[in-house]
């Protein structure tokens, strides 16, 4: 399966600015990962009456956040809405990339250059040519920070019925656990689209 990666950026740019994120998801899909992003999905949140449909456009944003593996945004130029998507993927423990250019022109936040994880990668880049070069060494960074080991303190009863359910599938209590994790957290975003 593809790893999964959410493209942020500010969507009040010039339409140059917007062919440049277009060539970025390209590269990014031509590594071999699938690309989800609402930067060129306007029409999609469009009213029949003409408005715009705000809060559909937070909940997709959230929602294709949380089902992503990774997280990269183009931090170039300043966008609130990136900011907070980037805050958000953050929280969700996700690898971050952000990207900005060297250009004279770019205003790329301090604070989100500031952040401390071994979780978040920056990269400023000059040009197309340049990221490219650039990136696919990051991603593989960034991929490298998909797996989390913690300590997991239960009751022996629990333990117990982990490894009895675990055996009777034929699968290790790691893998079993990740089971019901996946299927707890697809009945809940199943549920938040209701």
């Amino acid at each position: 399966m593809k790893t999964k990666v959410f493209f942020a950026a500010s969507s009040d740019v010039s339409q140059e600015k917007r062919e440049r994120y277009k060539k970025i998801i390209s590269l990014i899909k031509n590594q071999g990962f699938a690309v989800s992003q609402v930067v060129f999905r306007k029409k999609e949140f469009d009213l029949p009456s003409g408005e715009i449909d705000y809060p559909h456009i937070y909940d997709s944003v959230i929602d294709e956040i949380n089902r992503s593996d990774l997280f990269i945004a183009d931090i170039s130029y300043p966008s609130s809405g990136v900011g907070y998507q980037v805050y958000h993927a953050f929280y969700q423990k996700k690898p971050i990339i952000a990207l900005f250019t060297e250009n004279e022109k770019s205003n790329p936040s301090m604070v989100i250059r500031g952040i401390k994880s071994k979780k978040f990668f920056a990269l400023k880049y000059k040009n197309l040519e340049d990221l490219k070069n650039n990136l696919l060494p990051l991603l593989k960074k960034a991929k490298k920070q998909l797996r989390v080991r913690f300590h997991l303190v239960i009751d022996n009863k629990d333990y117990s019925f982990i490894e009895t359910a675990a055996n009777n599938l034929g699968i290790s209590k790691t893998e079993y656990l990740k089971k019901l994790i996946r299927s707890a957290r697809e009945k809940l975003l199943d549920e938040r689209k209701k």
